[in-house]
């Protein structure tokens, strides 16, 4: 049974708060499934298991194909990024095609957000198809980013199709007004300043989340290869590279 199911977050106050903060990025998935059910996702349930009889050879050769499964899906979340960051780039070049417009963004993040989605099933069964791992943690960390990531590309939609970027265009709208401004149409302003400073923010923050969780399940204190040294210079890297502007 998975681990997560062991007690029902439906009808256990303490236990959703315990839960909250040791992994907050599931318990809202988890929140989500119970809301439109009504009912915990599968804790009356019971999942496959798997008991591994061998020598200790059969024992290490497993554990190598464990952390090459946690590799790959690592590589995936990377990829992924890699991809929407060159999507936001393209849909907002001034000079981009006609057809990179938001109906080829939004047939584009539905079939992104499936291949996150299959990520983070395979995950799910593997985590769901043994008693124990070594590497559970690295599992959440992985989860954690693929959801992170999965919110940044609704932000990153809103920024460039959504209401985001319509309360952009109409602060920058009262903006070059200056101070000609009516009454009415400075409380617009003031109040669509806060909106976007408080969107810019969330983008950030979930950008700063996938890369912090894709750092520990790599060198984190429970990672593949632990190295606190390591895990800064990864985030700084991929930081860099993917273009995030942040301190």
């Amino acid at each position: 049974m998975q681990e997560e199911f062991a007690k029902c977050l439906k009808d256990d106050p303490k236990y959703q708060e315990e839960y909250k903060k040791a992994n907050p990025e599931r318990y809202e998935k988890l929140m989500k499934q119970i809301a439109a059910s009504g009912r915990c996702a599968s804790y009356t349930q019971y999942g496959a298991c798997e008991l591994n009889v061998g020598t200790a050879d059969d024992a290490a050769q497993a554990g190598e194909i464990e952390k090459a499964f946690i590799r790959d899906h690592i590589e995936i979340v990377k990829e992924l990024l890699k991809e929407l960051v060159q999507m936001k780039l393209k849909h907002t070049d001034p000079n981009r095609n006609s057809n990179d417009n938001q109906e080829s963004f939004t047939a584009w993040a539905t079939e992104w957000q499936d291949v996150v989605s299959k990520s983070d099933m395979e995950i799910a069964e593997r985590r769901g198809g043994v008693v124990t791992s070594d590497y559970s943690d690295l599992y959440a960390d992985i989860s954690n980013a693929l959801m992170s990531m999965s919110d940044l590309e609704h932000s990153v939609e809103s920024a460039i199709y959504g209401e985001f970027a319509k309360k952009n265009a109409q602060l920058a709208g009262f903006v070059a007004k200056g101070e000609s401004l009516a009454r009415d149409e400075k409380r617009l302003r003031d109040q669509y300043k806060k909106d976007v400073e408080a969107e810019t923010k969330n983008t950030i923050e979930l950008e700063q989340r996938t890369l912090e969780f894709l750092a520990s399940a790599l060198f984190g204190r429970t990672g593949l290869d632990p190295s606190p040294e390591r895990k800064v210079k990864f985030i700084e890297e991929l930081k860099q590279e993917l273009g995030f502007e942040w301190p």
